[in-house]
């Protein structure tokens, strides 16, 4: 099977929770973490742990740890975040690359599929995983045309602006 190569278009939490909003009661602490897990969830991701702290040097800054996952997965992902909150108590900008490297896994991992769907392919398993790096990593099973044999494509992408330059191999 030849080489596949596209373009996908991320989607990008810090851009959503920008301007986030919450209301004034309980400590700021959570009122953030509550307005970071809704946002979160907006994406169709569940929170299982969040906890933010505000930073000892800015009380606009907190620091923050959120371990999010899929409804339809097992595999949790674990991501430092890092907010700025203005005077109106509102999310100013959010910075959680772990949570958003999960989102456009996922993303990239639907295009994948939409992909070799549009060529008659199925696609039996998928998993693309984000790296640190900001690059992904993961694979793509398909039958072998003619054959019918599965085989595993090694898949691997690379942001690029406005999205993910990605390629599925043998």
């Amino acid at each position: 099977m030849q080489m596949m190569t596209k373009f996908m278009g991320a989607a990008v939490l810090t851009a959503l929770l920008a301007g986030c909003s919450f209301s004034v009661g309980s400590p700021r602490n959570e009122r953030v973490a509550d307005a970071i897990k809704e946002a979160i969830e907006n994406e169709g991701l569940e929170v299982v742990e969040i906890s933010f702290e505000e930073d000892e040097d800015d009380r606009d800054i907190y620091h923050g740890q959120v371990r999010v996952k899929y409804p339809d997965s097992d595999e949790e992902t674990d991501a430092t975040c890092e907010v700025t909150v203005n005077e109106e108590q509102t999310i100013e900008s959010s910075d959680c690359p772990g949570v958003d490297g999960v989102i456009q896994a996922r993303s990239l991992e639907n295009t994948i599929v939409t992909f070799y769907q549009g060529r008659n392919i199925e696609v039996a398993s998928i998993d693309m995983d984000w790296q640190e790096n900001g690059n992904f990593t993961g694979y793509a099973e398909v039958p072998r045309p003619g054959t019918g044999e599965m085989i595993r494509l090694n898949c691997q992408g690379a942001p690029v602006s406005g999205g993910v330059d990605w390629t599925c191999n043998e």
